[in-house]
């Protein structure tokens, strides 16, 4: 009869590769998040100048949704990494975060704010396909 930790060694990788609320998951919505508010936030402005006059250009938002990203990047990518040992999917978190980190805090002053919402929405992207590549990679079976 196995023992509760034997038991629950073996249930565990099941139950976290089965579940879709995980560190990817979580780092894909943060993704989807700040892509959706760099396209909405336009729109918006467009749509509704009342709510938009004189709050200026919210740094403060862009800076927590990258932050979200940035940390859900490091607990799942990471440790998946570590796990599977596939370098493109490191590689796709470092010029995924590499774009997300430069439209947010280097592009508006250097490029202009043009240049902002395609970098930071390519790299949102590369983010969101690294996680999908990486919960693929750590939900598939050990060959050793």
């Amino acid at each position: 009869m196995p023992t509760l930790d034997r038991a629950t060694e073996q249930l565990a990788p099941a139950v976290s590769a089965g579940k879709w609320f995980n560190a990817d998951s979580l780092g894909i919505l943060a993704a989807v998040v700040c892509v959706v508010h760099c396209l909405a936030l336009p729109v918006m402005a467009m749509a509704l100048p009342a709510l938009t006059a004189g709050s200026g250009h919210e740094d403060l938002t862009h800076y927590i949704l990258a932050g979200f990203v940035v940390v859900f990047c490091l607990f799942a990518i990471v440790p998946g990494y570590k796990r599977h040992h596939q370098k493109e999917v490191l590689a796709g978190m470092l010029v995924g975060l590499g774009l997300v980190l430069f439209a947010t805090f280097i592009a508006e002053p250097y490029l202009g704010e043009l240049w902002e919402m395609p970098l930071i929405t390519l790299g949102n992207l590369v983010v969101v396909v690294t996680h999908l590549r990486n919960r693929k990679l750590v939900s598939a079976p050990r060959c050793c």
